[in-house]
């Protein structure tokens, strides 16, 4: 198996599709519970490279970033935005689906 004897390691290959899609690994998935409909997080950079976070974990991150006595509303605040985003992300890819769909059947 591609993964750690402690399960806290992962070390594996995925193929990106042709709608530029990659698929979780299982052990990846259970390894941070991530489950059908989750909000992930991408974080890029061109010379360090991209990391997937579950929206949910940033509210450590937040935390750091923000004054402490600001943690529960701003990072309730921050989550919602970037959920609000992903829907956002989510109409406008099944949008452009429909468009490439119908220029298929012409």
């Amino acid at each position: 198996m591609p993964y750690s004897d402690d399960n806290k390691r992962y070390m594996g290959a995925t193929k990106v599709g042709t709608k530029g899609q990659i698929v979780i690994p299982k052990e990846v998935r259970d390894m941070f519970s991530i489950k059908p409909g989750d909000t992930l997080v991408i974080l890029a950079d061109s010379e360090k490279g991209i990391v997937i976070q579950n929206v949910e974990s940033l509210v450590a991150l937040t935390d750091s970033v923000f004054d402490r006595k600001s943690r529960s509303s701003d990072v309730v605040s921050s989550i919602k935005d970037v959920k609000a985003f992903a829907a956002y992300a989510d109409e406008i890819k099944e949008e452009e689906n429909k468009n490439d769909d119908g220029d298929k059947n012409r």
